[in-house]
C-alpha cells in the first residue's frame, strides 16, 4: 500500500507543480503569456500580472483538495487508478483556467491596440539549412548499449521464461525500447531542422543561442530516452522472471524517472525556453527596433494549436510551455499521424491477439 500511496502523491504533485510553472518564465518565453503573443514592453501589464496569480491561486486551491482525495481514495481502494484519475482533474482544471486568462488578455491586447502603429517583423537563420546542428550520435550509444543488453538478456533466458508469457509479450519491453529510441532519434533530428525562434530585435546573438539551443535540447533527449530504456530494462527483468514485487516495480521505475525530470530541470533552470538564459554572445549587434509579428490567427485553443495551411512548416515553436509543437494544417502531418495511429493500432491487435 505504501507504493501505492507513493505513486498516487508523486504523479498529482509532480504534475500539479508542472502546470503551476507552466505560464512562469521558467517555462514559458514572456512574450507569449498563456499562448498570447504580446510586445516585449507588455509582459508585466497589470492585466497579465492578474491572471498569472488568479491561475497559480485557483490551480493551488484545486491541488490542494484534489491531491489529498487521489491519495486517500487510493490507499482505500489499493490502486494507482486514483493517481491518474487525480491528474486528469488537474489537466482539466489547468486547461480551463488556461483558456480564461488567454481569452482575457487577448481582449486586453486588442482592446488597447499593443501592435499598433509597431514594426513587426520575423528573423530567419538561413544557415540552419546549410550548415544545420549536428545529431548527437555519441549521446545515443547508452540507448544502443542498453537495447543490445536487453535482447541479449532476453535471448540468454527466454528458454527459462514463464509458461504463459507468449512471445509478442515476452518481447515487449525490447519493442518499447526500440520504438521510443527510434521516435527520440526521429523527432530529435526533425525539430533540428524545425523553424527557428530567434529573436527579432537582435537576430545575430539570437541566431547563435539557438544553436546552442539545439544542441543542449537534443542532447537532453537522448539522455532521457536512455533512461527511459533503462526503465524498460528494470520492467523486462520483472516481467521475465514473474517476480511481482512492488519494491521490484519501484526500483524499476522511480529512479529514472527522476533522472528523466533532473535532466528537463537542470536544462529549463541553465537554458530557458528558446536559449532566452545562454549568456549573449554577440555584444556589439544594435537592436532593429522591430517586434516579433503578431500572429495569433493562426494559434487555437488558447495558443496550444498551431493550424496554418498556407505555412510549409511541418514543426513550429510551441507557445505552451519550452519546446516545438506541429502544423495541424499541414497536409504532411496529417498524413504521419494517420500512419503512426495506424501503427499502433496493428501492434496493439497482434499483441491482444497473440
Amino acid at each position: 500500500m505504501l507504493i501505492i500511496t507513493v505513486v498516487n502523491l508523486g504523479s498529482t504533485a509532480v504534475l500539479g507543480a508542472v502546470l503551476y510553472l507552466l505560464p512562469h518564465a521558467l517555462l514559458n518565453a514572456a512574450t507569449v503569456p498563456f499562448g498570447v503573443r504580446v510586445p516585449p514592453d507588455q509582459t508585466n501589464a497589470p492585466e497579465i500580472v492578474t491572471q498569472r496569480r488568479r491561475y497559480a491561486h485557483r490551480l493551488i486551491t484545486a491541488a490542494a483538495v484534489i491531491t489529498p482525495l487521489a491519495v486517500i481514495s487510493g490507499a482505500i481502494l489499493r490502486t494507482a487508478v486514483s493517481g491518474a484519475v487525480g491528474a486528469i482533474l488537474l489537466t482539466a482544471t489547468a486547461a480551463v483556467l488556461w483558456a480564461r486568462a488567454n481569452r482575457t488578455i487577448n481582449h486586453t491586447k486588442q482592446h488597447h491596440g499593443w501592435y499598433e502603429h509597431s514594426r513587426q517583423g520575423i528573423a530567419a537563420d538561413t544557415s540552419l539549412r546549410t550548415d544545420p546542428v549536428r545529431f548527437p550520435w555519441p549521446w545515443a550509444i547508452p540507448s544502443l548499449v542498453i537495447i543490445a543488453g536487453t535482447t541479449g538478456a532476453g535471448i540468454i533466458g527466454y528458454p527459462h521464461l514463464p509458461p504463459a508469457l507468449t512471445w509478442p509479450v515476452a518481447l515487449g519491453p525490447v519493442i518499447a525500447q526500440v520504438l521510443a529510441t527510434t521516435l527520440a532519434a526521429a523527432t530529435t533530428a526533425l525539430v533540428l531542422r524545425a523553424r527557428a525562434d530567434i529573436d527579432v530585435t537582435r537576430p545575430r546573438d539570437g541566431a547563435a543561442r539557438y544553436r546552442r539551443y539545439l544542441t543542449a535540447i537534443a542532447r537532453a533527449v537522448m539522455v532521457s530516452t536512455a533512461l527511459i530504456d533503462l526503465m524498460l530494462l528494470g520492467l523486462a527483468a520483472v516481467l521475465w522472471t514473474g517476480n511481482r514485487s512492488p519494491w521490484l516495480f519501484a526500483l524499476a521505475t522511480v529512479p529514472p524517472v527522476l533522472g528523466s525530470l533532473a535532466v528537463w530541470a537542470h536544462l529549463l533552470v541553465r537554458v530557458g525556453p528558446a536559449g532566452t538564459r545562454l549568456p549573449t554572445t554577440v555584444t556589439d549587434e544594435p537592436p532593429t527596433g522591430l517586434l516579433r509579428r503578431d500572429d495569433d490567427r493562426f494559434w487555437r485553443a488558447a495558443g496550444t494549436i498551431y493550424l496554418n495551411p498556407d505555412d510549409p512548416a511541418a514543426v513550429v515553436p510551441s507557445r505552451t510551455g519550452t519546446g516545438w509543437t506541429l502544423n495541424a494544417g499541414n497536409p504532411r502531418v496529417l498524413l504521419a499521424a494517420a500512419v503512426v495511429l495506424a501503427l499502433a493500432a496493428a501492434i496493439t491487435t497482434v499483441i491482444t491477439v497473440s
